[in-house]
């Protein structure tokens, strides 16, 4: 599934915007994403810490907000 990903306040979770505008209801500890980043696919797992981070290789990131991902 691809959408956008967002950080949706009402729920309190990233969620993804999908291609038809609809929410897809949040997104949850342990799903895993398929993302660009300076022209490269990566791919990472939601968690929660004290915020919301993609782990990629065993590093916390910042969620790629406002791109395009591919929940795999």
């Amino acid at each position: 599934m691809e959408g956008i990903l967002i950080y949706n306040e009402s729920i309190g979770r990233p969620d993804l915007v999908l291609p038809d505008g609809k929410l897809l209801g949040g997104l949850h500890c342990g799903d895993c994403l398929e993302f660009r980043v300076n022209g490269l696919t990566s791919s990472g797992r939601l968690e929660h810490m004290e915020d919301w981070v993609i782990i990629i290789n065993c590093i916390p990131a910042d969620p790629p907000y406002g791109q395009s991902i591919l929940l795999i």
